[in-house]
């Protein structure tokens, strides 16, 4: 049947004036109230025998299937039914305006999956007919379980109301935005001359995002991992445009977060393999199969091997690192879980080396962001410490001071715990700003570590120098230890005992060792030392260990 475009004229006209003349300024419409409006005027024009032809109209042409039958339900509506006109009209505008509800995000007040992947499919057919591609876009706001856990959900809705409002003001009015779940969005983007073309659209996205979050006296910097995929190249079908996009955006994640992947053929055998990763971690963690290594640090004013980094790994390939054992686990969400089955294996080891052994060093534990800025972080370590019956001093915890960021107030408060619970506290990654001198003041951080980066330029580069002798010299000031890592020659060491470094940890002393080599050096200098109250000798123990590791002595 023929468009009758006086009547659909007629339609429009009869909508409310202000959403008419907020589309015409290129404002966003209220689709609650246009669809309101747009039912409440149609079921007034079915009084004329002519009204029906606007079942066939472009307004209902371009629509999801599911407001097409709507609006056909509408039309074959008896005039002259029992029912007075205006209960009728009553009726038909409640069920639009109940569907409408079940299509839009209550919260964000977005389009939800529902309307969303309907919308795709129609937008499938427009480029199938046009050959124009088009993007899915996936945005995934990055740690947002950790700002739920530390500051609330009412600060975490809050985050995605803004989120969405900050999006819709970066895209074009064409372009359609949804909340698929949770802190996932999706982004339509469709007449596209060139592929490449979507990265100025995210570009203007993360330029809207990168303004910090403010809710009454806080202020949050926010990231997203985005995805894309793109049509027809990734799939003619919204669940798989939609799959690889989520791939993509799993990809930026494992990049690093807070950036963007656009879908390729590698990346979905990158995520094949890190579901093999995973499914092998989960079964580490279920049966106990993580092996531990530990790597001794010693104290130059003593001489002594004060503490053992403990170093984990699975020996399989994709998990035989202690980086990729966190990075799968990082990506599965498993940190957390790994975390705990770290400690828990670092005092099972060392309850079982008290039972053979009176001089044991601290094992050193790393503690990663997702258990430490959890609410249960020290309530679990103390539990694990009963259960082995230790001393909170027999453990020390290593702690990336990027994981303490201003999101972390959790972080801080189980740092603290751990410290009244007997617990080393120790930083890796030092920086010299804000929060890292406010950690250096809390009171309980006791040794600072400074990694490789510095330590291997010290003895070339003078600004290095000049960095760890000012470190050394602020952490002096308040009674707290300065350790190198990574340390791997002779020459490393006199310098950092000329600049009063307070020990090292790295290859020079000792490579990591296995549970059991260890358990073979604490024998040996417990039958020698049997009589002794010091700890570990410099001197005993690195001749050792040098000769273990095949490293020459003038290295």
């Amino acid at each position: 049947m023929p468009h009758n475009k006086k009547k659909l004229i007629q339609l429009v006209n009869l909508l409310d004036p202000a959403l008419v003349d907020r589309s015409k300024n290129g404002h966003k419409i209220d689709l609650a109230s246009l669809f309101e409006d747009v039912a409440r005027e149609y079921i007034k024009l079915t009084d004329s025998p002519s009204a029906s032809v606007l079942n066939n109209s472009a307004l209902n042409n371009n629509a999801p299937d599911s407001f097409k039958s709507s609006s056909s339900e509408l039309s074959s509506s008896e005039p002259n039914s029992s029912k007075p006109n205006d209960s009728i009209q009553n009726e038909s505008i409640q069920k639009i305006t109940d569907q409408t509800l079940t299509q839009r995000d209550p919260l964000t007040e977005l389009p939800n999956r529902l309307f969303f992947s309907e919308y795709v499919d129609q937008a499938i057919k427009r480029a199938a007919r046009h050959n124009k591609p088009f993007a899915l876009v996936f945005i995934d706001i990055d740690h947002f379980k950790t700002i739920n856990d530390t500051h609330g959900h009412q600060i975490g809705d809050s985050i995605l109301i803004e989120l969405a409002q900050r999006i819709g003001h970066s895209i074009r009015e064409s372009d359609v935005l949804c909340r698929l779940a949770g802190d996932e969005f999706c982004l339509l983007v469709e007449e596209l001359d060139k592929t490449d073309a979507i990265l100025r659209v995210i570009d203007s996205i993360r330029h809207q995002l990168s303004r910090p979050f403010e809710h009454n006296d806080l202020s949050l910097i926010i990231t997203t991992s985005i995805g894309v995929s793109i049509y027809p190249e990734d799939g003619n079908n919204f669940k798989d445009l939609l799959h690889f996009a989520d791939l993509a955006m799993y990809e930026a994640k494992r990049n690093g977060r807070n950036s963007v992947s656009i879908f390729t053929p590698e990346i979905a055998e990158n995520i094949r393999q890190l579901n093999g990763q995973q499914k092998k971690l989960k079964t580490a963690l279920q049966f106990n199969q993580i092996k531990n290594f530990v790597q001794p640090e010693l104290e130059f004013g003593s001489g002594a091997i004060c503490a053992i980094r403990q170093i984990a790994s699975v020996p399989v390939p994709g998990l035989d690192s202690e980086r990729a054992l966190l990075q799968t686990a990082e990506r599965g969400n498993k940190t957390a879980l790994l975390n705990i089955e770290l400690i828990r294996s670092a005092c099972e080891q060392h309850r079982q080396w008290q039972k053979s052994f009176r001089y044991i060093p601290r094992l050193v534990i790393p503690l990663y962001q997702e258990f430490l800025c959890s609410a249960r972080c020290a309530s679990v370590v103390r539990e694990l410490v009963d259960r082995y019956s230790l001393k909170g001093s027999s453990l020390e915890f290593e702690v990336n001071e990027t994981d303490l960021n201003s999101q972390c107030d959790y972080g801080h408060e189980s740092l603290k715990k751990l410290y009244y619970l007997g617990c080393k506290i120790s930083l890796i990654n030092f920086g010299i700003g804000p929060s890292s001198l406010r950690l250096l003041s809390s009171g309980y951080i006791q040794k600072i570590k400074i990694d490789g980066t510095l330590i291997n330029s010290i003895e070339t580069d003078k600004q290095s120098r000049l960095m760890m002798e000012a470190i050394i010299s602020i952490c002096r000031k308040f009674k707290i230890r300065v350790v190198a890592l990574d340390v791997s020659s002779v020459s490393q060491v006199k310098l950092l005992e000329t600049l009063k470094c307070d020990g090292i940890r790295g290859d020079f002393l000792s490579p990591p060792v296995t549970c059991e080599e260890f358990t073979d050096v604490l024998a040996t200098y417990n039958r020698q030392n049997k009589n002794h109250d010091d700890l570990f000798t410099e001197q005993n123990f690195l001749e050792q260990k040098i000769r273990q590791s095949g490293i020459p002595p003038q290295c």
